[in-house]
């Protein structure tokens, strides 16, 4: 304070103590530091320019704070939002509301990330005067996101396709999944997600039954955890019987948690109306066994009656034939089917439970393609397949020297195996690729198997069908009708129905031209090949050796000739003599019945054709001769 001279005679002083709000201010210092060092954080004016981007911010941006100052956000614009996503976005803030949701950006170099944001508006007199974002890095949140929801696109797309009754449960028995399969109707299928077969049947005004049987298999799968099976059948609307094989496993955690239940329908009607059929059929061979005494008794008797004698005898003589002989002639498809189920059952175990885990979708999708373009025959083993599996071994050492000696030995096994060819060198390039490229292979095997042996059920169905057909139209009198044969095509599927027996360390050379056909009986030629071919595999079995068959033709203008040649034991000259009549059989067994070759002569006699055996202490060789001057 001063005097009326100006010369300062009294000094006052005020002290207020501020040391809260200097700790207020060290606080909001470090709060600052820590949300730098974790956030992406801006600070924009009212109009959205750009005041302050900390460290963080200009990292993941590739722009330098110089650069953002004063900027617009719409510098990080990467095209991927809508007008309308911007406009509610600064609706919300500029109304003084907090704003949350994921940004996707693009940097300086071009590169694109996702960001999770809040932007907060700070107010002044009831107006933002400022915003701050604080953002976090989600890129790989949302890529990892994206890909689990590509592959369970993928997985789904896969479902739906296979060619079964697939579906997905809950630990509680609730559908969580069902491809068109199992439900055709879309409507309906998504109205039992998350639903039971109780509410199935209640839906559909059906009995319970169904549901109450499908719980008590699930419940048994939960006790014993272990997979169940059963069989159901109903009736379609236009009467038809439907059967499916269903199968049901469980999925278990690491703390041995059930997950979920997988369960799946092979449809099974044709096969199982087959085995019915042949059912029927050896009841009607069983009756006409029981009658056959007084039949051949009626019969000789109207016989020398109507002066008949000869032809009515050769016909009574055909059925007892028959009766005999039926039985056998349905072994080798029946067989075939029991064979070809359970390996159908035991590929689709092995693809679900262990292989296609340790795929990737777009794997899958390549193993499926290519396991459908390439159904090759299945009986590639022996000589013709040491000689692929040597090949394929120099092939790898010359064109892959990174592999190691026991891998090339591994991969040369694995591709002979899943019969894919040398000359396939673009898809062999594609499969080594792969860090997998085993379990790749064996996933394309084991689909390429699948696919074999449901083609042999289904052959062998016919060929057991056309058996019963036979033996029908003949007691009818009906004669069946010849067609073109193609002879390759004919033996191949016999071999493919004996292909478990060739795994038996049988080599198997299969030389028959695509091209031999001729005009014969579909049937009764398979029913040639399997009796010849049979046969020569049981001369083989006592051969400790290396067992080998052989098959091949030979065509000229006179004839086409297919040998069917064996490494057996050598047939005694007394037994070659016999070796065609009937109920003559070499072998001891109670299941020799003697009449495999003896139904072969007869086959021949229908054909007109001529059959040869020649036997040496090396081999033994069947010549089936077919004329061609006798077909034309």
């Amino acid at each position: 304070v001063k005097n009326a001279d100006g010369i300062p005679y009294l000094m006052t002083g005020i002290a207020i103590d501020i040391s809260k709000r200097k700790k207020l201010e060290l606080e909001l210092i470090d709060y600052k530091k820590a949300i730098d060092s974790a956030a992406i954080v801006s600070i924009t004016d009212e109009k959205g320019n750009i005041i302050y981007a900390n460290d963080k911010f200009c990292e993941i941006s590739k722009y330098s704070a110089e650069e953002l100052i004063g900027k617009n956000h719409n510098i990080l614009n990467s095209g991927y939002h809508s007008k309308e996503f911007f406009q509610e976005m600064w609706q919300t803030i500029s109304s003084g509301n907090i704003w949350k949701g994921e940004i996707k950006n693009k940097a300086k170099d071009g590169s694109e990330y996702f960001v999770e944001s809040s932007i907060i508006p700070f107010m002044k007199e009831g107006k933002p005067y400022q915003y701050v974002s604080i953002r976090f890095d989600s890129t790989e949140k949302v890529i990892s996101k994206q890909k689990i929801e590509d592959q369970k696109q993928f997985y789904e797309f896969i479902l739906n396709n296979i060619p079964a009754d697939i579906a997905v449960f809950s630990p509680d028995h609730k559908y969580l999944f069902l491809n068109p399969f199992a439900i055709k109707n879309a409507e309906l299928r998504n109205f039992m997600i998350g639903k039971d077969d109780f509410e199935y049947c209640e839906f559909k005004g059906l009995d319970s039954s169904l549901a109450i049987e499908r719980r008590n298999a699930f419940n048994e799968l939960v006790a014993n955890k272990e997979f169940v099976e059963w069989e159901d059948e109903k009736i379609l609307d236009n009467g038809e019987r439907h059967i499916t094989l269903r199968k049901m496993g469980p999925i278990y955690n690491k703390e041995g948690e059930l997950l979920l239940v997988i369960g799946y329908g092979l449809e099974i009607t044709s096969r199982k109306i087959a085995e019915e059929n042949v059912v029927i059929a050896k009841k009607e061979v069983e009756h006409i066994n029981l009658n056959l005494k007084s039949l051949v008794q009626d019969a000789t008797r109207k016989n020398l009656e109507l002066s008949q004698t000869l032809n009515d005898s050769e016909k009574l003589a055909t059925i007892g034939e028959l009766a005999s002989g039926i039985a056998h002639d349905l072994n080798t498809p029946l067989s075939s089917i029991k064979n070809g189920a359970e390996a159908v059952r035991y590929t689709i175990d092995s693809i679900f439970n262990d292989i296609i885990w340790k795929c990737s979708a777009e794997q899958i999708s390549f193993a499926i393609k290519r396991s459908i373009e390439n159904k090759s025959e299945g009986f590639i083993r022996g000589i013709q397949q040491m000689i692929m599996l040597k090949e394929f071994k120099a092939y790898l050492s010359e064109n892959y020297k990174q592999l190691a000696e026991n891998e090339i030995s591994e991969f040369a096994s694995a591709f002979v195996k899943a019969r894919i060819e040398l000359n396939e060198t673009d898809l062999i390039a594609t499969i080594l690729n792969n860090s997998n490229a085993l379990d790749l292979i064996k996933l394309i095997d084991n689909l390429q198997t699948t696919w074999k042996f449901i083609d042999s059920i289904v052959v062998s169905s016919d060929r057991a069908a056309n058996i019963v057909n036979d033996l029908r139209s003949i007691i009818k009198n009906q004669k069946s009708l010849k067609s073109q044969i193609n002879i390759h095509d004919n033996i191949s599927s016999v071999l493919n129905i004996f292909d478990f027996e060739f795994k038996k360390n049988i080599n198997i050379e299969f030389n028959v031209d695509n091209s031999c056909v001729i005009y014969g009986y579909d049937i009764r030629l398979f029913q040639l090949w399997s009796n010849i071919i049979k046969n020569a595999i049981e001369a083989m079995a006592e051969n400790n050796g290396r067992k080998l068959l052989k098959i091949s033709s030979i065509e000229n203008h006179e004839s086409i000739i297919i040998s069917i040649e064996n490494n057996g034991a050598k047939i005694p000259e007394d037994v070659l003599e016999k070796i065609f009549d009937k109920f003559y059989s070499s072998k001891l067994g109670a299941n020799k019945s003697g009449l495999g070759l003896s139904i072969v002569k007869n086959i021949i006699a229908e054909h007109n054709a001529e059959i040869k055996v020649t036997s040496t202490e090396n081999s033994t060789i069947f010549a089936i001769i077919f004329s061609k001057n006798r077909y034309e």
